[in-house]
């Protein structure tokens, strides 16, 4: 797959089918989108067509409030990992979203496709929105196809029992806990990753060590106890991971803190993956050492007795 990084280097092509969207977490109704563009031209016979999507670095909202918010699901770059690794996608445009971008007008935009694209297929979700104030929504898009001349293609909503999936919502079931649900809207287990980074080396004196990490753009899963997999070099490990300060000895509210089972080497530094499996209880007060220790060693025996898939 091709990635660029500039909207000026989108190179000609005689016909292309894109997708474009946040796709942040790429959940189920993301993947309608994609496998309905993958169908679509798989079966037209058109092999000169280039499947391809249109992303961002960053999240449009981001810089309108000018924080981050809302924080990212997934790291933007695992976006790429599975358009090519799932959809077989050969380019995808990861365009940082800047002040540009936010005042196109949306026949602009269409017009930049079009400067690209002789033959141009669009496929968006239900409530896809672009151009200055949002002004292109699906209306726009169908009225001006034909004006335009580009291919429509338009993703219906996607609902599991009964909830209007989005990343809207899955951010919402992440904060509060929801793993297990968050997880099946995803099709895959939310993880947070990062470099391992130096702590207060308590774990390690009660003998469960941990892997901290932090993240400044990720969204944060509700403080507490989490059955986890963690990823280093490709290998996967189970774990059990404590996010949020502790309530006895302090720490840091954006502490993730990882023990991984049967795991003892030096990983300062290096980067892992956790990710998160189901969550297994609130943060609890300790009146000591000795009581952390045996309340840690309870949570690993009752992850350790659950079957995982690594």
């Amino acid at each position: 797959m091709e990635v660029i990084r500039s909207i000026d280097k989108i190179p000609k092509m005689k016909r292309a089918a894109i997708s474009i969207g946040v796709f942040d977490g790429v959940h189920i109704g993301h993947r309608k989108i994609l496998k309905s563009m993958v169908e679509k031209f798989k079966s037209s016979g058109k092999e000169d067509c280039y499947l391809c999507v249109l992303t961002f670095q960053n999240h449009p909202d981001w810089l309108r409030t000018k924080t981050i918010s809302p924080k990212l699901i997934s790291p933007a770059y695992y976006k790429l990992e599975i358009f090519e690794k799932e959809f077989n996608i050969d380019k995808t445009f990861i365009i940082r979203f800047s002040p540009f971008f936010q005042s196109m007008e949306p026949e602009e935009f269409l017009d930049l496709l079009l400067s690209r694209v002789d033959e141009l297929s669009i496929f968006v979700g239900y409530n896809f929105r672009f151009g200055y104030q949002a002004r292109g929504d699906i209306d726009f898009l169908i009225r001006n196809a034909s004006r335009f001349g580009y291919g429509l293609f338009i993703a219906d909503l996607v609902t599991y029992n009964g909830i209007k999936v989005s990343s809207t919502k899955i951010r919402e079931l992440i904060r509060n806990g929801d793993i297990e649900l968050a997880n099946t809207l995803l099709q895959r287990k939310f993880f947070m990753e990062g470099k391992v980074i130096k702590a207060k080396g308590l774990g390690k004196k009660i003998g469960f060590p941990t892997a901290n990490i932090r993240s400044k753009f990720q969204i944060y899963p509700l403080s507490g106890v989490y059955g986890t997999v963690t990823e280093i070099d490709n290998k996967r490990y189970k774990s059990l991971t404590h996010v949020g300060e502790s309530i006895t000895f302090g720490g840091d509210p954006s502490d993730v803190e990882t023990h991984i089972i049967g795991f003892n080497k030096d990983i300062y530094g290096k980067r892992i993956r956790v990710y998160f499996h189901k969550y297994l209880g609130e943060t609890k007060f300790v009146s000591s050492i000795s009581e952390l220790s045996q309340l840690i060693k309870e949570y690993v025996d009752m992850w350790e007795s659950e079957e995982v898939v690594l």
